[in-house]
């Protein structure tokens, strides 16, 4: 079970890391990107775990981004499709959010093409991905900090809300790059029982109400452990 819920995770990390890392050559090709996308994560577009991080995303795009009520990352990977057609890129603004907000005055998605993305599950799901990529930067750019997909994936699986989520992205920010090794079970620059214990601290201070137990189960899911 645990080796399931990994592999989404890993899928679900990659769409949407590589989206906010890279967000000015995905838009540059956006028909494409699409298409790579749901062939890459099509398999998990129904994984309950895939909604988790999305709901997380679009949480943290409303309380530090000001994201609209109604507005969902599906549609807003609509509207930069859409964008790109109409010159509207992320290289000709200073930030994230002036570009998001210039799709949401001059892109106008109609119901039509709304129905026909979410008529597809895959379809979808890679247009989530596009919307999350692009909302995640705008938060760290606001917050002026990096908030590391392994950082998120966990978030997601404890359920955190988006406050919590970024108080414990400032408790790993020392050791991010062991973190993310260690839970990719990579070689990590401090013995690997010191990563599990930093990160099960910063999880705990952001997530009093966890007890041990909860806390490295939670990390197991994230890791694929059985």
């Amino acid at each position: 079970m645990f080796g399931i819920i990994g592999a989404a995770l890993g899928a679900i990390g990659s769409a949407i890391g590589g989206i906010c890392s890279g967000l000015a050559g995905v838009v540059g090709s956006l028909g494409a990107g699409i298409a790579s996308i749901a062939a890459t994560i099509g398999k998990i577009a129904a994984n309950p775990i895939f909604g988790l991080v999305i709901q997380l995303v679009c949480e943290i795009a409303k309380v530090f981004c000001g994201r609209p009520e109604k507005e969902t990352p599906e549609e807003m990977g609509a509207m930069m499709e859409e964008g790109a057609k109409m010159g509207i890129k992320p290289n000709d603004y200073k930030s994230t959010k002036e570009y998001l907000d210039a799709l949401r005055e001059k892109v106008k998605i109609d119901e039509k093409r709304m129905n026909e993305i979410r008529s597809n599950d895959v379809k979808c799901c890679a247009y989530k991905c596009v919307g999350a990529g692009a909302y995640m930067k705008d938060a760290q750019e606001r917050l002026s900090m990096s908030i590391p997909i392994d950082v998120l994936k966990i978030g997601a699986v404890c359920k955190m809300g988006a406050e919590q989520l970024v108080d414990f992205a400032r408790g790993c920010s020392a050791s991010t790059s062991d973190i993310s090794a260690y839970l990719n079970g990579k070689p990590t620059t401090e013995k690997p029982d010191k990563v599990a214990e930093t990160l099960a601290n910063a999880m705990k201070a952001a997530c009093p109400e966890m007890s041990e137990n909860q806390i490295y189960e939670a990390i197991n899911k994230v890791m694929g452990n059985k």
